[in-house]
């Protein structure tokens, strides 16, 4: 982060402290539980052709995950390691 300059242009929040933007990249690694109810929040934050990327799912998840984000989010891609899956796409 400090040698690419990446680190300045980061902003690492929970939820509740969301500042008020639209981003134009969402990364959450987080339990699929907490992924599902916070969906609409993240979407809310991201820019039309925005990237979002999950993680921290297992595999038997991937179906709450898609139903929660496909409304919002185009490209719903899936990959996998051993049980689990991180998953991306772009706002609609």
């Amino acid at each position: 982060g400090l040698r690419n300059g990446v680190t300045e242009k980061l902003r690492i929040c929970l939820p509740p402290a969301f500042p008020a933007l639209k981003a134009d990249i969402l990364l959450a690694n987080i339990l699929a539980g907490p992924l599902v109810s916070l969906a609409p929040l993240f979407a809310a934050h991201l820019k039309p052709g925005g990237r979002l990327v999950l993680s921290g799912i297992l595999k038997t998840q991937e179906a709450d995950i898609r139903r929660a984000y496909e409304a919002d989010f185009a490209g719903l891609e899936t990959t996998s390691k051993d049980d689990w899956i991180r998953v991306t796409g772009i706002r609609r």
